[in-house]
């Protein structure tokens, strides 16, 4: 009897759960985007200073694709902690959040930042092009560096570090 009435009062809690689960996630898929908006906003006013200071457009291209790609990485690591917090919220539900959710026709919420941010990601990746007399220079993406393609790259270059 007492663990009917622990799991009746656990199962009315439920409701409570999901909300504010969900809640939580996206508060924090606000954040990714607030982090986005301003991280585009920064990296904007770091190129248009960069393109400012005459250093010569050949060099503008290189500091401006640092530029690029620091953002790029940056964005990387601040979404993975957005997925892991989004991971760490819902592990903590167990089957009866998951019956509640297929009755309710409530899936689970998403980062979704990542996706709304694609075309500011793309001219993040978009290759420089201050001086028109070179080929572009193109932009370090961490985004899509793995391990898999680090070990490849050792292997074929042994004496790098």
């Amino acid at each position: 009897m007492a663990f009917l009435i622990g799991w009746i009062a656990r199962a009315v809690g439920v409701p409570t759960d999901v909300r504010r689960h969900d809640s939580a996630i996206r508060e924090r898929d606000g954040s990714l985007e607030t982090w986005i908006a301003d991280r585009h906003y920064q990296l904007c006013q770091d190129c248009r200073r960069v393109r400012e200071t005459g250093h010569g457009k050949s060099l503008a291209d290189r500091e401006i694709a640092d530029l690029k790609a620091r953002a790029l990485h940056e964005f990387r690591d601040e979404a993975r902690l957005a997925r892991g917090d989004a991971a760490r919220i819902l592990t903590s539900e167990n089957w009866t959040h998951g019956l509640w959710r297929r009755v309710r026709k409530q899936p689970s919420p998403i980062i979704a930042a990542e996706d709304r941010a694609e075309p500011l990601l793309n001219a993040w990746r978009r290759a420089t092009r201050e001086a028109t007399d070179q080929l572009p220079t193109e932009v370090d993406d961490a985004t899509q560096r793995t391990l898999d393609a680090m070990l490849r790259r050792q292997l074929n270059h042994p004496t790098d570090p």
